[in-house]
């Protein structure tokens, strides 16, 4: 698991180097390349769309609900077209930092796979090391440390899992974006179409700019869209090598924790027995050095003796406990795993027979069209089907 990841943060960090390298070039010569459902649309005039802000927007219906020229109608006509403007231009914004997000990634890609390699080469925590430390620890201190490390392994976790998730999200986005993109594409010209029938009216008034406005709002918004589609296209195997390698280091990161657990687990168990036995070989000994004490404190002393006997196994109990739910939680994962292969597998055997019986009705389909052709392959098909059945192969 470990030199598989290494070969694929390797690869990613020779990938990405060669990809930032040359991404200028890419990029100069992306709309040559592009399929036609792609190219870029046509641009808006500039002083159209320069000024359509969210500032503007949101001044725009300050405004609004002051204007003494409006009724109650349009000014709720005018004030719903605004609100449904500005929710599509912040939604642009958003679009937009996640769009330098990706570019911001993909630049700091080859330094950040560097980091992740010299981390996941890091050797575990040695037992010593923590021998170590835990000998100048008090039992509580030790308890303490034991549960500090158990919240940083539900962090740890909580990365992994988010980690994987965004893994599995690109993998089942990424042949989604073509189709997602044409389809923003055309809607964008579809705006634009409405955008010269809009133009073309001379009537000025609030209700008009208003839905101009929200136009233009639409349009910023699904050519942020079509940016954000295309680089994603661009750098899908930059994104699926950088988000691999987070996954991989999350993974490192939790087996680390998890046997420095394992590790702290066992110095409080350790611990717990000796101050135990302790504690029992001193009531024994003050038994026997007070020969003649009150009954009372005799009874006291074996009350005593008899509890940390009572301590000493409800320790070693609890140790037998935490191996047994450590155990079952292996099997708990193994299973995991077994159904996950399973699952996959019937889907994939699903799959091949929806992909066979579509096959059979363009056959059937074919052959009705052509009785002679289909008289002629059962004629040669018997035979093969008889040999086929006793094994053997033409």
């Amino acid at each position: 698991m470990l030199k598989t990841a290494k070969r694929r943060i390797l690869f990613g960090i020779i990938f990405l180097t060669t990809i930032t390298a040359f991404m200028p070039s890419i990029v100069r010569a992306q709309p040559e390349a592009q399929p036609k459902s792609l190219e870029k649309p046509k641009e808006m005039p500039a002083s159209t769309t320069a000024d359509i802000s969210l500032d503007r927007l949101k001044a725009k219906r300050a405004s609004a609900e002051t204007a003494a020229d409006l009724d109650n109608t349009s000014r709720k006509n005018v004030l719903n077209l605004l609100d449904k403007a500005i929710q599509l231009r912040e939604l642009a914004d958003k679009i937009n930092r996640q769009r330098d997000e990706i570019s911001q990634t993909i630049k700091s890609a080859p330094d950040r796979l560097k980091k992740i390699q010299s981390g996941i080469d890091q050797d575990i925590a040695a037992p010593d090391a923590i021998e170590t430390e835990a000998s100048a620890m008090s039992t509580l201190q030790i308890e303490q440390r034991l549960q500090q490390e158990e919240a940083e392994l539900v962090n740890a976790r909580n990365v992994f899992n988010d980690w994987n998730n965004q893994l599995n999200k690109q993998k089942d986005l990424l042949p989604q974006l073509p189709e997602t993109a044409a389809k923003a594409k055309k809607r964008l010209q579809e705006f634009q179409a409405e955008w010269e029938i809009m133009t073309a009216h001379k009537e000025e008034s609030l209700l008009t700019e208003a839905q101009r406005l929200l136009n233009l709002a639409e349009q910023n918004k699904l050519q942020s869209e079509i940016k954000l589609y295309e680089l994603q296209m661009t750098a899908q195997d930059s994104l699926l090598s950088s988000i691999t390698a987070e996954r991989d280091l999350a993974s490192r990161d939790v087996a680390n924790r998890t046997a420095s657990i394992k590790a702290w687990q066992d110095k409080v168990q350790q611990r717990r027995q000796q101050e135990a036995l302790r504690a029992r070989a001193a009531a024994e000994e003050a038994k026997i050095k007070a020969t003649d004490m009150p009954i009372v404190l005799k009874e006291e002393f074996d009350i005593n003796i008899k509890l940390g006997e009572a301590l000493e196994k409800s320790i070693r109990e609890e140790a037998e406990i935490t191996k047994k739910i450590e155990l079952v939680q292996t099997q708990l994962k193994k299973l995991e795993e077994d159904y996950d292969l399973s699952r996959k597998r019937v889907d994939t055997m699903v799959l091949t027979d929806v992909i066979g019986l579509a096959l059979r009705a363009i056959r059937i389909s074919i052959v009705s069209s052509r009785p002679n052709a289909y008289k002629k392959q059962v004629k040669f098909e018997k035979p093969k089907l008889i040999w086929t059945a006793r094994g053997l192969t033409w």
